[in-house]
């Protein structure tokens, strides 16, 4: 099952943000807008990904934030 499946099934998928981190090879390229829906990183940069990482850590622990405070 695909998490987005599951997000729907539970009925959480109008709040949600899906975003991924892949390499830029192969039809990834096609399917990921750097930024936008995901990340594109080049195969083996290392810290590339780590910032990446940070990004999507920081944009999850700031979307936790909102949420916890229209909930409050």
């Amino acid at each position: 099952m695909r998490l987005q499946d599951l997000a729907r099934e539970i009925g959480v998928v109008e709040r949600a943000t899906f975003h991924g981190i892949v390499t830029d090879a192969m039809a990834l390229p096609h399917l990921v807008y750097s930024g936008l829906n995901g990340y594109l990183i080049r195969p083996g940069d290392v810290a590339e990904l780590g910032a990446h990482l940070a990004t999507l850590a920081a944009r999850l622990s700031e979307s936790s934030t909102e949420r916890r405070s229209e909930l409050t």
